[in-house]
């Protein structure tokens, strides 16, 4: 099982918010009250002592992975920085400073659970490879590995939460969508996010997409990032965009301008 480093989630906001300012997409956050995508706040709690528990690690084996069983219902598979713990029938992930609890729900074949980043629990809910969430796109993979799964489609709970979850690593999402409740200025055609606002902006491409693709007739521009991971081989611009380069550079795709 391949290790995968968690992507820093301020670096991947930094971005994703520099370049909604240069567009002029609003990423102010337009949150529901729907239990389904809110990040809800766990009280910071006091780190404790780990000095003794350095020590014993210290004295430890350099195995590279180890599974330890202390019961019959649990069961801890260490990867290095990244573990899955098995108890009572939840899977517990944790690598970093990030925690992912889910469980599978037998009357419904859903998964369900919570990520834990920064004293933020934020639910998700998985049914049939389709996800909704506010989750940033980066952890799929996690989740993903957990559940011996793929993630191929996801529903936001809102624009501003969207923008800022945004992946920019490789992942199995071929269709975005936007809950219509938390919707303001992007929505989704065809499973493209784009900038609804009088100037067209395409603002995020599926990166688990392949083959070709044609940008929607009208468009302005292309955000810079829109491609980021992108399977794709061949891109139709109309001739209506007239930016798209820096969002197009060393993707390693053909590009083609249609009428």
């Amino acid at each position: 099982m391949k290790v995968t480093k968690v992507i820093s989630l301020t670096v991947l906001l930094s971005l994703v918010l520099t370049s909604c300012a240069m567009t002029g997409i609003d990423t102010s956050d337009d949150s529901t009250n729907n239990s389904s995508y809110t990040n809800t706040p766990v009280p910071e709690q006091s780190e404790p002592d780990t000095s003794a528990q350095t020590e014993a690690n210290s004295i430890e084996s350099d195995t590279e992975n180890t599974i330890t069983e202390s019961t019959d219902t649990e069961k801890t598979v260490d990867y290095g920085p990244l573990k899955i713990t098995e108890e009572n029938g939840k899977k517990i992930l944790t690598c970093g400073d990030t925690k992912i609890t889910a469980e599978i729900i037998a009357d419904t074949n859903e998964i369900k659970g919570n990520v834990l980043i920064n004293y933020y629990n934020t639910p998700f809910t998985i049914k049939d490879g389709h996800i909704k969430s506010n989750i940033p796109m980066d952890l799929y993979v996690y989740i993903e590995q957990m559940y011996d799964i793929s993630i191929v489609s996801v529903t936001f709970g809102d624009e501003g939460q969207m923008l800022a979850s945004l992946g920019t690593a490789p992942n199995n999402v071929k269709n975005i969508y936007i809950d219509p409740l938390g919707q303001k200025n992007c929505h989704s055609v065809d499973g493209v996010i784009y900038n609804g606002s009088a100037i067209k902006t395409l603002v995020y491409f599926p990166a688990g997409r392949t083959g070709e693709y044609t940008v929607e007739p009208g468009t302005k521009r292309i955000l810079e990032g829109a491609f980021n991971a992108t399977k794709l081989t061949k891109l139709y611009i109309p001739s209506s965009v007239t930016e798209y380069k820096a969002a197009t550079e060393n993707i390693g795709i053909t590009i083609e301008i249609v009428d």
